[in-house]
């Protein structure tokens, strides 16, 4: 058996019908799995947006917020802590 492992860049990744990387953070803050979560760690979630970013992830109109990226929000950790 051969194990192969293929990774595409943005504009491949999206053609094919993956979302980009500020399209996760909208598509999760819009599930219902997000909405109805009583977890800690998405309360924290959100008030980490609100306070980094000034974005409110629980507003009705979550959709048409322009999300950081991945890096934007990975980033904070070594500038902020």
């Amino acid at each position: 058996m051969i194990d192969t492992a293929i990774f595409l860049g943005a504009g491949a990744s999206k053609a094919e019908g993956a979302p980009l990387q500020g399209d996760l953070f909208r598509d999760y803050f819009s599930s219902t799995v997000f909405k109805n979560s009583a977890a800690v760690m998405d309360r924290e979630l959100a008030d980490f947006f609100r306070d980094m970013f000034h974005i409110d992830v629980t507003r009705p109109d979550v959709t048409t917020i322009n999300f950081p990226t991945f890096e934007e929000v990975l980033s904070l950790h070594n500038s902020c802590c």
